[in-house]
């Protein structure tokens, strides 16, 4: 029939006309179930050498501080918090039964002994062990370091913390 026409809606529709949506389609179809979004992430952070998976026990008397570095740390890739303790005992008790790779101590929310308690909570559990301290001078610093201690000033921010926890672990 010359001068037929079917409605748009109704004609067969052509091949997609962009490499973009073609490749979508095949890399849903040829991939697994994880979203190409979600593994693009996952490849940065692997290549970027993050451990797996940073198993973080958060240790200090403020619970508001806790918190917050609950909130900041949670949704990174690669860390997971496995728990939290208000002092150097429980979380030794804590580090005995969770087994993190690396802990994480608010130093002054622990007092004046708080250096020593990071101390002793290094001799216990077999983590790295990152103190957190307002101060930012050379001798907390040094004292850290002499101790087996990772040292982070507060002033670092979370893109100091971040890049403190995806560095390998001295455990």
């Amino acid at each position: 029939m010359s001068g037929w026409f079917l409605p748009r809606h109704l004609a067969p529709r052509r091949k997609a006309h962009s490499a973009y949506i073609d490749r979508g389609i095949h890399q849903r179809i040829d991939s697994s179930s994880i979203h190409p979004v979600k593994l693009e992430r996952t490849r940065r952070v692997t290549l970027s050498g993050v451990p797996e998976s940073v198993r973080l026990l958060l240790v200090g008397s403020n619970g508001a501080v806790r918190r917050g570095l609950e909130l900041l740390l949670s949704g990174e890739a690669g860390v997971q918090i496995v728990g939290q303790a208000e002092n150097a005992n429980s979380a030794i008790r804590l580090g005995r039964e969770l087994s993190p790779s690396t802990v994480l101590i608010d130093l002054e929310s622990l007092g004046d002994r708080g250096l020593e308690e990071a101390v002793e909570l290094r001799r216990q559990i077999p983590a790295t062990v990152i103190v957190l301290s307002l101060r930012d001078d050379q001798q907390s610093r040094q004292r850290a370091d002499e101790a087996g201690l990772r040292f982070l000033s507060k002033q670092a921010g979370s893109d100091g913390l971040l890049a403190l926890l995806r560095e390998r672990p001295m455990g």
